[in-house]
């Protein structure tokens, strides 16, 4: 986006940007409100389903909680045992891997026979729907299907002020980079004198070579080390100089999502490669025993400012995304005007608005006017600090709506060919706030995505409050399940439309760090060491609005796992009743940062101090462990006063200097 100059004084500029906050959350007002959440319904070959607004799924007037294991059992073995629901999904090796098309047509075959197999005996099953696209590494993504992204590396070069010398640089990337003086920019800023110069004609050659680094025992990856070579410079005396280099470049899957394959969705050539493979397995999957269809494998993303090093989508060429954020960016704001007021800028239409790729040289996220801060020195990229922040924002948020968009889309398209099912979206079993790590996910459901599959890999024991909770293996990292609950709830307000929730993998790592050994579920290394170890963590999940429990064993006939089938199997009469009659559950009442600071200041010791201190500054971080704001009061770049304030709104503790 490159922002077109127009004079507003700061004030207006807050003002107008506060506008826009508020306009854009306003879903967030919404979801608070209080809507009847309507159950939603569908009918598949004859038969009816609904979720009802406590996220649990019915079939022909049935509860429907899903009890098994991620991978298939012998069927006749494993229905003995009270397990009647399977997957079905091609072998990535025959479909997703393999381009010979009697291998491809194979897999077909094999799956038609499975879910067959699974109608003679009364089984029913979910379906997979993520390996019908096409794969990083496959060779099946086309140049024009790949993402358009930028690395961004910033260095501090002060040491070569005043001096005539070479200039070589290095970097190193965690995934094959090809760069050339072709597709790499060089910027060099010098902060004293306020300016930015492009020396990309001073770049003189580029060195790459591979290796392969080693994070712990079972971890590997191709790393490549890049060196830049400069002709001789003469910097200026300078105590404030940075190069920014920027490589651009395309790539087959989307930056920043993990752990999951995640192909271009919108790019028409991944949407016919996955038309195609729906109608390949159509016949397949459409049986009276299908219940789901499922992106199986998980889909996360973490925040990605533009602040931030590393890799970046890059929408500013890719005429299907820009066209959507400058539409996106119409339904948020509602008018141009608004847009203009907030960010200080004089587009004619929302038409004119470019994506941003940043240059500027963050080293480590600042943005709060130290060395390198945007308060000190804008260089003319952008009006202000606020004018950044609100870019960044609206970026970011398209990027997560837009993925989710997406996957919506391709739910819909496996319904108009396979048929009218739930489809569920997956997430990993990450620590820390749901809001933060679900948003792809919420944005999905609010377009039509039925579920929620959240994996769970934790240790059960007693939390701060004498009650069972799960906990990163070997650590005291609480899993704070609750906001999973929490957000589903806010989603069903949204939306006025109910949502279900289960766990496709849980289950018990047995060591941790760099000892942990991954057996892809093949062995024992997420057994659960004792029955009773595993009925708490199935009651722990239920407390927090799991419907339906898939156990992390991707064969479960192997000998190693032949314990924890049994005790698995013996316990589902308890944890089925125990889903179906659970309709409230662990919730979270949410408060902002803002919220926490303004709960603080108008505490009776608090409020009286901070009349003494006009000049206090606070600022607010959420504690992880133990689910509170913790607010602090600084003056004169000194914290004289803190307090933590709980997620329901309440003063725990206090205390001035």
């Amino acid at each position: 986006m490159r922002v077109q100059p127009y004079v507003r004084t700061y004030v207006g500029n807050v003002i107008a940007m506060l506008a826009l906050i508020e306009i854009m959350n306003c879903a967030i007002v919404y979801a608070k409100s209080d809507v009847i959440v309507q159950p939603t319904r569908g009918k598949y070959m004859g038969q009816s389903w609904y979720i009802d607004d406590h996220h649990l799924l019915w079939w022909q007037g049935k509860p429907y909680v899903r009890y098994g294991f991620t991978g298939n059992g012998d069927v006749s073995q494993f229905m003995k045992k009270g397990f009647s629901q399977f997957n079905a999904y091609p072998s990535e090796e025959l479909w997703v891997f393999s381009k010979d098309p009697a291998r491809n047509q194979q897999v077909v075959r094999e799956v038609d026979a499975f879910t067959d197999l699974l109608q003679t005996k009364g089984a029913t099953y979910y379906a997979g729907l993520n390996l019908l696209w096409p794969w990083s590494g496959s060779g099946k993504i086309a140049g024009k299907d790949m993402v358009n992204c930028v690395f961004r590396k910033v260095w501090e070069v002060a040491e070569f002020s005043k001096k005539e010398e070479v200039i070589e640089l290095e970097f190193i990337s965690d995934i094959p980079l090809e760069v050339n003086r072709q597709n790499i920019h060089i910027y060099l800023f010098d902060f004293v004198k306020g300016r930015h110069t492009d020396i990309s004609d001073k770049l003189k050659d580029v060195r790459t070579t591979e290796k392969t680094i080693k994070e712990s025992a079972s971890e590997r990856y191709r790393a490549t080390t890049h060196r830049l070579k400069f002709e001789s410079m003469r910097l200026s005396d300078s105590g404030g100089l940075y190069i920014t280099a920027i490589v651009r470049m395309a790539l087959p899957t989307v930056p920043g999502m993990y752990p999951g394959s995640f192909p271009a969705l919108w790019k028409p050539g991944i949407q016919q490669y996955y038309k195609n493979g729906l109608q390949q397995f159509r016949a397949a999957y459409r049986k009276p025993g299908l219940r789901g269809m499922m992106f199986g494998d998980e889909i996360n993303t973490h925040r990605i400012s533009l602040t931030h090093t590393g890799l970046h989508v890059d929408f500013s060429k890719d005429t299907i995304a820009l066209s959507a954020y400058r539409k996106w960016l119409g339904r948020r704001c509602g008018t141009i005007t608004r847009l203009n007021d907030a960010l200080a800028s004089n587009y004619q239409s929302f038409n004119d608005v470019t994506w941003q790729v940043c240059i500027y040289p963050f080293i480590e996220d600042d943005r709060e006017g130290r060395i390198n801060g945007l308060s000190q020195q804008t260089f003319g990229l952008y009006k202000s600090a606020e004018q950044f922040e609100m870019i960044d924002r609206l970026q970011e948020e398209f990027r997560v709506w837009f993925y989710g968009h997406w996957l919506a889309r391709y739910a819909k398209m496996a319904k108009e060919v396979i048929g009218e099912v739930p489809v569920f979206i997956t997430s990993a079993g990450i620590t820390g706030d749901a809001e933060g790590y679900l948003q792809i996910h919420k944005h999905a459901m609010l377009e039509g995505i039925e579920g929620l599959v959240r994996n769970h890999y934790a240790w059960v024991e007693r939390d701060a409050h004498d009650r069972l909770s799960t906990f990163a293996a070997g650590s005291k990292i609480r899993f704070p399940l609750e906001t999973v609950t929490t957000l589903l709830d806010s989603i069903q307000q949204e939306c006025g439309a109910a949502k279900t929730y289960f766990a496709n993998e849980f289950g018990h790592p047995q060591r941790g760090g760099d000892d942990f050994v991954d057996d892809f579920g093949l062995g024992n290394a997420f057994s659960f060491p004792s029955k009773e170890e595993l009925g708490n963590f199935l009651l722990v999940l239920i407390e927090n609005g799991c419907k339906g429990f898939n156990m992390f064993k991707m064969n479960p006939n192997v000998p190693a796992a032949q314990k924890e089938v049994e005790w698995f199997s013996q316990l589902k009469p308890e944890i089925v009743e125990k889903t179906i009659e659970t309709t409230e559950y662990l919730k979270l009442i949410r408060i902002t940062d803002e919220e926490a600071i303004s709960i603080a200041r108008r505490h009776d010791k608090l409020r009286k101090w901070l009349e003494k201190h006009p000049k206090t500054k606070a600022t607010a971080a959420f504690n992880e462990n133990y689910s509170v704001w913790i607010v602090e009061f600084i003056e004169d770049d000194r914290e004289i006063g803190f307090a933590s304030v709980s997620m329901d709104g309440r003063v725990l503790e206090s205390e001035t200097r």
